[in-house]
């Protein structure tokens, strides 16, 4: 996982640190999943901050990626797609 969990007193701060800008990509949201999976088993007993590494938080949806996916035309895997977006991946 490419993004740094660290306890402070309460406090679980996850750091960002995957991609340029932090693009939401696949990349993103597998290191997202991954961060939420640890914080559920580590860190269940904390506030969590979610903030980056450097000084910009995230610039968003990779647009290359969805304009991709929305140009397929493939309605059922758009739909795939955006369900793996909103799933939470277990281990």
């Amino acid at each position: 996982m490419a993004w740094d969990i660290e306890r402070d007193g309460d406090v679980a701060i996850v750091r960002m640190a995957g991609t340029k800008a932090n693009v939401q990509n696949e990349a993103f949201f597998a290191d997202l999943h991954a961060a939420f999976d640890r914080l559920e088993q580590e860190f269940s007993d904390c506030a969590v901050v979610l903030t980056s590494s450097d000084s910009r938080f995230s610039a968003g949806l990779d647009f290359e990626l969805a304009f991709g996916r929305l140009a397929d035309r493939d309605l059922d895997a758009l739909a795939e797609w955006i369900r793996l977006r909103a799933r939470r991946r277990r281990a």
